[in-house]
C-alpha cells in the first residue's frame, strides 16, 4: 500500500441516462456520493462496515442495497453506517445535476456546434456527431475534480487516488477513466488526427487539431501532473455504505427541492437537513463561488 494513497468509494443514484432525454418530472436529478479514507485506514474502516452490513437480513441477493432491508430495519442500518462515518470523522463529497439542465446544455452545444458548421464555405468536410453525454458520467467528472482538490487541501500534493465503485458496466467505467485523464492531463497541448473528406478532389483526408492552454490556470495545472489514479469495482462493506450515503443524499436534495425550489444542487441550502452536512466536501454558500455544473447545469425553473 503506497503512503500516499487516498481512497473514494462512490455510488450513484437517481437518474443516470443520457442528455437526450428531458425529465421525466420536474427537478428530476441523478447524483454520485461517496467517502474519503486514508490508505492506512481502509482495511480498518472495510471490517467496520462490514460488521454491518452482514447483520443485515436479507438472503439471496449477490448485490445488497439499504433498499433491500425490511424498511423497520433501514433506519436502523443507516445510523450504523452514519455513526462509523461520524466516530473516524470521515470526510463526504457528492455531485448532483439536473437532468433538465443537462438536456438545456447539451442542446445549446450541439446548436451552436451546428450553425458553425453551416456557416463554413470550404470544401473540406469533417464529420461529426452530436452530443449526447451520460449524466453519471458528468456527475463523476465533476466529483473527481472536487476529489483531486480536496487531495491538494488536506491530504497530499502527489497523491494516488484510489477510486472504488459499485459494480459498473465496462463502457461507462471507460468513460470514467477517460474523463479523469482528461482532467489530470489539463492544460498540456495535444494534438488529435480528424478523418476528413476533400468534396472537390473527391477522396478523404487526414488533419491535426491541436489544443493548448496558457495563463494563469498553468500552476494548477503543473500540479495535477502529481496526481495518479486507479478505478476498480467492488461489491462489499465499503459499496454498501457508499449506497447507503448516496440513498441519504438524494433523500435530503429531494427533501429541500420540494421545500425551496429549483435551488442550486451541490450548495449548503441543497444538502442542509442531513446528519452529516458538515461533512460535505465542496458544497458551496453564499460566500463561496457558485459550484460550475449549478451554472452550467441550471434547472430552467431555478428560484434564487
Amino acid at each position: 500500500m503506497m503512503s500516499n494513497e487516498l481512497y473514494l468509494v462512490l455510488d450513484e443514484s437517481l437518474a443516470k441516462g443520457r442528455a437526450s432525454k428531458e425529465e421525466s418530472f420536474d427537478g428530476e436529478f441523478g447524483v454520485i456520493a461517496g467517502y474519503f479514507v486514508r490508505g492506512n485506514n481502509i482495511e480498518r474502516t472495510r471490517q467496520a462496515l462490514e460488521s454491518i452490513r452482514s447483520g443485515v437480513s436479507v438472503s439471496g441477493k449477490k448485490k445488497l442495497h439499504i433498499t433491500d432491508a425490511a424498511v423497520s430495519e433501514q433506519e436502523h442500518v443507516r445510523q450504523n453506517v452514519f455513526g462509523c462515518f461520524d466516530d473516524r470523522e470521515l470526510s463526504l463529497i457528492y455531485e448532483a445535476v439536473y437532468v433538465q439542465g443537462l438536456h438545456n446544455d447539451n442542446k445549446r452545444t450541439n446548436e451552436s456546434i451546428q450553425q458553425v458548421r453551416d456557416s463554413r464555405r470550404s470544401n473540406i468536410s469533417i464529420p461529426w456527431r452530436a452530443e449526447n453525454e451520460r449524466l453519471l458520467s458528468v456527475a463523476f467528472d465533476h466529483v473527481f475534480g472536487k476529489a483531486v482538490a480536496y487531495a491538494f487541501d488536506f491530504f497530499d500534493p502527489n497523491v494516488h487516488l484510489s477510486v472504488i465503485t459499485d459494480t459498473l458496466d465496462e463502457k461507462i467505467l471507460d468513460e470514467f477513466r477517460q474523463r479523469a485523464d482528461n482532467f489530470l492531463s489539463l492544460g498540456e497541448p495535444k494534438e488529435i488526427p480528424i478523418k476528413a473528406y476533400d468534396r472537390e478532389k473527391k477522396e478523404p483526408i487526414e488533419l491535426t487539431g491541436r489544443s493548448s492552454m496558457t495563463g494563469d490556470i498553468d500552476k494548477f495545472t503543473k500540479r495535477l501532473r502529481n496526481v495518479t489514479y486507479s478505478i476498480a469495482c467492488e461489491n462489499s462493506s465499503l459499496t454498501f455504505a457508499a449506497d447507503v450515503l448516496v440513498n441519504s443524499v438524494g433523500y435530503q436534495l429531494t427533501k429541500n427541492i420540494e421545500a425551496k425550489g429549483r435551488i442550486d444542487l451541490n450548495s449548503r441550502p441543497a444538502i442542509v437537513g442531513h446528519r452529516l452536512e458538515h461533512y460535505f466536501y465542496g458544497v458551496t454558500d453564499e460566500t463561496t463561488m457558485r459550484n460550475p455544473s449549478d451554472t452550467i447545469y441550471r434547472h430552467p425553473g431555478h428560484t434564487d
